[in-house]
């Protein structure tokens, strides 16, 4: 015997649905099904039903002020988008200056074996670039406390 399957219910329309539900109840309802499998999916559908019932009716409730904000996707906050990055060279600037200092600041601190006056020249250097990480923390904007990564290069 080939038993009948129906294929999943869709979210298009309550129509839709019941019918499909209806032909779940009735491929179930053929004699090569025990009667407490046939109670057991009559039971499943029902329940189904009500559940898609109670999220209609909630969709068509009136909403009050708070509800009627557009929804924001609840996804997992991205500890890296608020991050900004910068490009640095010896310009002369006091801005670039503030910042160079920062990256110096960091690399003597993460590596703390390498000599300072080694950092210094390599970040100072005129032909070299740095890339900055900056911190989105406004209480430490434009200060050499800013910087929270980098790599210099040439």
């Amino acid at each position: 015997e080939s038993s009948q399957s129906a294929p999943p219910p869709s979210a298009e329309s309550k129509g839709d649905k019941e019918s499909i539900t209806k032909m779940e109840v009735e491929a179930t309802s053929s004699s090569s099904v025990p009667p407490s499998k046939q109670e057991h999916v009559a039971a499943t559908v029902e329940k189904a039903n009500e559940t898609a019932t109670s999220s209609e009716t909630n969709e068509n409730a009136p909403t009050s002020p708070v509800d009627q904000q557009p929804e924001t996707k609840k996804t997992p906050d991205d500890p890296y988008a608020n991050l900004r990055y910068i490009t640095v060279e010896n310009d002369g600037r006091e801005a670039s200056m503030i910042k160079l200092v920062g990256l110096k600041s960091l690399f003597a601190k993460q590596l703390p074996k390498m000599p300072r006056a080694y950092i210094a020249r390599l970040v100072f250097d005129r032909r070299h670039t740095s890339l900055a990480i900056l911190s989105d923390d406004p209480s430490v904007k434009d200060t050499d406390d800013e910087i929270i990564g980098g790599i210099c290069y040439r």
